[in-house]
């Protein structure tokens, strides 16, 4: 992803660096790397996005948004940008269900690490609607039982996080 960045900043693609910026932070994000990995793109990325989104399609806003929320729930950023509540405000601009979902579930991660069951509740509230649409493709459609399961389990209702577990490994298992 390094190498992909230098070529997009050579080429002056500001989308192309936007987006490697992001796949390093993910990358390191999925893996459970060495946090410490993520801040010099971090840096990069905040640069870009004072620079503006504007003119970048929806579902390229939310990855770069997403972004910054996985960076700050690993690295504990302490910044004035409100990224959580960006993404939340921008959400339902996106016309891509499944977009919306996985980016639910990107949000879900740093509210459940944060403890946040208020706002765990109002993601799964806009998963549940999100999945009613039938628009997402299958591989979506576990998502919103996967955040009630978290959900539960953070305010301690296990009966209901095992019910949501189980309802969701019935809707993934579907041919």
């Amino acid at each position: 992803f390094a190498r992909a960045f230098e070529l997009f900043e050579q080429a002056g693609d500001a989308l192309g660096m936007r987006l490697a910026c992001c796949s390093v932070i993910a990358a390191v994000a999925n893996e459970m790397a060495d946090a410490s990995l993520m801040d010099p793109w971090i840096e990069r990325v905040q640069r870009m996005a004072r620079e503006g989104l504007e003119g970048v399609p929806v579902d390229l806003q939310l990855q770069v948004m997403c972004t910054m929320v996985m960076a700050k729930t690993f690295r504990e950023l302490q910044t004035e940008d409100d990224w959580p509540g960006r993404v939340l405000a921008l959400i339902s601009k996106s016309k891509d269900a499944g977009q919306r979902l996985f980016t639910l579930t990107l949000m879900h991660y740093h509210h459940a690490w944060r403890g946040e069951a208020r706002a765990m509740g109002v993601l799964l509230e806009m998963a549940q609607e999100a999945a009613r649409l039938g628009e997402a493709a299958p591989v979506y459609w576990p998502v919103p039982s996967f955040i009630e399961a978290s959900y539960a389990w953070l305010i301690a209702d296990h009966p209901r996080c095992l019910r949501a577990a189980r309802r969701g490994l019935a809707l993934a298992e579907k041919p």
